[in-house]
């Protein structure tokens, strides 16, 4: 997917083995914009240069958002996950679940960090903010390319409640109402990271 000039709300969206020649195998924004990805799933998106799943250009004044979002599987040679061109100090990722991604996040050489917070990889990706390094793959793959948690996954009851309110808010929903799990239990208390799915 492509945008460029334009404000991108992206929501609860899938994307599943898509590639790209250069960046962003599977999102790929141009120009700066008040950029939001929320809810979505990245599995097997593979970029030949930067940013596997998401490559987005980042400055201040114009704030990029990614929350309750999956991660897995993607490839580049930077940012397996995510790649921030830019100055990223406005942007936010918050209750990210990544695995198997190479290098989850990543950035222009010398630009600051992003704010990070509650996040589960594999990788020590910032201290503080509730992010967690994980022992394990967290996922629980479903039929129809949803990233569930596994019911042990140290992403369960980490994210952060004020972030998902204000995420899911965008769209109407209340993320209790919601699953992580392939069973359907519903996400309650502390809420999961990662995305999250109606329960059939």
């Amino acid at each position: 997917m492509y945008a460029a000039n334009t404000t991108l709300d992206l929501l609860s969206s899938h994307f599943v083995g898509n590639s790209a020649a250069d960046h962003g195998g599977a999102v790929l924004l141009s120009g700066v914009g008040a950029d939001r990805i929320l809810d979505c799933t990245f599995v097997d998106n593979t970029a030949g240069d930067d940013g596997g799943a998401i490559h987005a250009p980042v400055s201040g004044g114009a704030p990029l958002t990614v929350g309750s979002s999956s991660f897995r599987g993607n490839a580049a040679t930077s940012g397996g996950g995510v790649y921030l061109a830019g100055d990223p100090s406005d942007a936010s990722l918050r209750n990210l679940a990544l695995w198997g991604n190479g290098g989850d996040l990543a950035g222009d050489p010398g630009a600051p960090s992003p704010t990070l917070e509650a996040t589960c990889s594999e990788f020590f990706l910032q201290p503080g903010g509730g992010n967690i390094v994980l022992p394990a793959d967290p996922f629980d793959p479903g039929p129809n390319g949803e990233l569930f948690l596994s019911p042990t996954a140290l992403c369960i009851d980490g994210g952060s409640n004020i972030h998902a309110t204000s995420d899911y808010g965008v769209f109407g929903l209340d993320w209790a109402d919601l699953t992580t799990q392939a069973d359907g239990s519903l996400d309650l208390g502390t809420v999961d990271m990662g995305a999250h799915y109606v329960v059939e």
